[in-house]
Order: structure tokens, then sequence, then C-alpha cells
């Protein structure tokens, strides 16, 4: 799914990421991709929460006793 959204995202900004990460680190092995895709890195890594400063505490947002009735 990451690597996915990653090849997306890169054919509407024009394969600028694509591009430039061949050019800074490029992979020459037959059973790899071509450059390392380091959004799909960050998105998998959001995506399970391995970066503590982007998950929420529950003492952050309480919930209002409205929200808690359902209302």
């Amino acid at each position: 799914m990451a690597r996915g959204l990653s090849s997306y995202i890169d054919k509407l900004i024009g394969n600028v990421m694509q591009n430039k990460m061949r050019e800074l680190m490029p992979i020459d092995i037959d059973f790899l991709s071509t450059y390392p895709d380091l959004f799909s890195l960050a998105v998998i890594m959001v995506l399970a929460g391995k970066f503590p400063n982007l998950t929420v505490l529950k003492k952050e947002f309480p919930l209002s006793s409205s929200l808690s009735e359902g209302r």
C-alpha cells in the first residue's frame, strides 16, 4: 500500500522523488528497486506508530460530557 501511494504521488508531481533518489542513491541489484523509497518508509512508520510524537494521547483530547453521551 505504501509503495503504491508513493508511486501515485510521485507520478502526480512529475517523478521528482524517483529521479532525485536515483541520482542520489542508485541501487544496481537485480532483485531490488532501482532506488530507495524513503516516502514509503515514512508512510509505513507513521501507520505503524513508530513516531511517538505523532500519536495523540488520551489526556490531550478529553471527551466532554456531550460527546461521551453520544450527542
